[in-house]
C-alpha cells in the first residue's frame, strides 16, 4: 500500500482563489499539484493525502460530483483550513 502524501501549503491567486497545493510523499519527496489535479488523483484512487491541523492528521476526501467536486476533511473543506501560503 502506498504511503499517504502530506499537504504542507496552499498556493492562492491575488484574489485568494486556491490554485494548488504542495507537500511531501511518504518517502519525503516534494510534490506540487493544481487543485483540479489533486481532486482527480484522489478521486481516481491514484493518491491518498492528509493535512495536519492543530497537531491532528485528517484524511482528504473528494465530495460532490462533476464540476462541483471539492476536497474535504472531517474538520472542513480543505480550501478553508488554516494552511500556510506556499512560498
Amino acid at each position: 500500500m502506498p504511503h499517504a502524501c502530506k499537504i504542507e501549503c496552499v498556493t492562492r491567486s491575488e484574489d485568494r482563489q486556491v490554485l494548488g497545493f504542495r507537500g511531501v510523499d511518504g518517502e519525503g519527496r516534494p510534490w506540487s499539484l493544481s487543485n483540479a489535479e489533486l481532486i482527480a488523483a484522489i478521486g481516481q484512487g491514484r493518491m491518498t493525502c492528509f493535512v495536519v491541523v492543530e497537531g491532528q492528521a485528517h484524511l482528504l476526501l473528494v465530495r460532490g460530483s462533476g464540476a462541483s467536486r471539492y476536497l474535504d476533511t472531517f474538520v472542513g473543506q480543505l480550501e478553508s483550513l488554516p494552511l500556510p501560503q506556499c512560498r
